[in-house]
């Protein structure tokens, strides 16, 4: 036997679905200018012909071919990550610019070096 929803639940339901239309307005405004208008960079750690550089370039392709901007790869080796994350600290955030990281470069890197 199933218990009736709760009186609250059934309320809290209904105002979220009134509300969803008007939420779904604000998107479109929110989204006015579309992106992306220009190239795409993809600043990769490691130097080229790596096996990290193949698959970034399929990813590149598919984001390319999805975002009808072409995606640049910038492969920027040295360091254990570090040259790359000091480039991509330096560039405007404004979602033009990604960077492929490997887990052990952004946790490990803070412990093994005395100044990054």
């Amino acid at each position: 036997m199933t218990q009736p929803a709760h009186p609250n639940r059934r309320a809290f339901l209904g105002a979220a679905l009134s509300a969803a239309p008007a939420l779904s307005l604000c998107g479109g405004a929110a989204r006015a200018a579309e992106m992306p208008t220009h190239p795409l960079r993809l600043v990769v750690p490691y130097p080229a012909g790596a096996s990290s550089d193949g698959m970034s370039r399929i990813v590149a392709a598919s984001m390319s071919n999805s975002l009808g901007q072409p995606v640049v790869i910038e492969n920027k080796g040295g360091a254990n990550g570090i040259v790359a994350a000091e480039q991509m600290s330096k560039q405007p955030p404004d979602g033009y610019t990604f960077m492929q990281v490997a887990a052990g470069m952004l946790t490990i890197n803070q412990s093994i070096y005395k100044s990054l």
